[in-house]
């Protein structure tokens, strides 16, 4: 049996990367945590997403243009920015690489 680890997605800084995952599970493994940032559809204002990063240790670096990077990744989950909200789109599962425990990705904690 091949052993198939999940390779890092291309062109992203490891910090990108880290955003990435910490965007999906915001916005797919942990919306409830953050309802009231998000709006009927699963989508959350990119300035209020910036200021909710810039309150997490980890996340102060964060401009607009990583997010735009980790999110144009072509991998599953997609997300869409439309109107200056972020969505994931779901057309397909997370994948092992898109998850990561809370606490790796911010001050977050368990529930």
């Amino acid at each position: 049996m091949d052993d198939v680890s999940p390779t890092p997605a291309p062109d992203l800084t490891p910090r990108q990367l880290k955003l990435r995952k910490f965007l999906v599970l915001l916005l797919v493994h942990r919306p409830a945590r953050f309802a009231s940032l998000l709006d009927d559809e699963g989508s959350i204002a990119l300035p209020e997403l910036l200021r909710l990063l810039h309150g997490l240790p980890n996340f102060r670096w964060v401009t607009r243009a990583d997010v735009l990077t980790a999110i144009g990744v072509p991998r599953a989950p997609r997300f869409e920015l439309r109107d200056e909200r972020l969505r994931v789109v779901p057309d397909g599962p997370t994948t092992p690489a898109d998850t990561i425990p809370p606490e790796k990705c911010g001050t977050m904690e368990a529930d």
